[in-house]
C-alpha cells in the first residue's frame, strides 16, 4: 500500500448535484463536520467517484489532498484540504459512489492549471502535464514544497514564483 502525505487528484469535472442528492449529501457533510478542525476558517467539501477506486484505500485520515477540476473549457488546482473520512453514497438515480471528505479553507483560493504548472516544475517533473494524473507524492520533501503554492488559510503563496 502506497503511503504519502499529499495526493494529486486529476481528472475531476465540477458537477451540480440534484436537489434531492444535495440533500443527501449535506448529511454526510454535517457528518464530516464534527471533525473539522478549524470549524472557525474551514469547511466540508467533497470528491466523489462512481464505484471503488483503487487508489482510494491507500489515502488515509489526515492526508493533504490538491485536485485538479474542469470547470467549462478552464482547470483548476485547488488549495491543499486535508482528508477527514471516506464514506460510501448513493445517489438518487442508484448509482453508489465512494466519496472523500475534505477539510478546506473556507476562503481557500485555486489557480489555474498553467499556473500551477509553471510553480511545479522544479518540484515535481511528473504533475507537469496538461492532464496530470492522480498520483501520490511519497517525497515529503516535494510535498511541503507544493503545500507551500499556498498559505495557511489557502490563499495561493504570493512569494512562491520559484520553489
Amino acid at each position: 500500500m502506497t503511503e504519502a502525505k499529499l495526493w494529486f487528484l486529476g481528472g475531476l469535472v465540477a458537477q451540480n448535484l440534484s436537489d434531492e442528492d444535495r440533500a443527501s449529501m449535506a448529511r454526510l457533510e454535517r457528518r464530516a463536520e464534527r471533525r473539522l478542525k478549524d470549524p472557525a476558517s474551514t469547511e466540508v467539501t467533497w470528491i466523489r467517484y462512481p464505484g471503488k477506486r483503487k487508489f482510494l484505500r491507500s489515502i488515509r485520515m489526515g492526508d493533504w489532498i490538491v485536485d485538479c477540476v474542469k470547470d467549462g473549457n478552464s482547470r483548476y488546482v485547488g488549495p491543499p484540504a486535508r482528508v477527514l473520512n471516506q464514506e460510501g453514497w448513493i445517489s438518487s438515480r442508484g448509482t453508489k459512489y465512494a466519496v472523500l471528505m475534505l477539510e478546506s479553507p473556507t476562503h481557500g483560493k485555486s489557480m489555474t492549471l498553467s499556473q500551477f504548472r509553471m510553480k511545479l516544475r522544479s518540484i515535481e517533473s511528473k504533475l507537469d502535464a496538461p492532464n496530470p494524473r492522480t498520483r501520490p507524492l511519497e517525497s515529503n520533501d516535494r510535498a511541503d514544497k507544493i503545500l507551500r503554492l499556498w498559505t495557511a488559510n489557502g490563499k495561493v503563496a504570493k512569494n512562491m514564483h520559484r520553489a
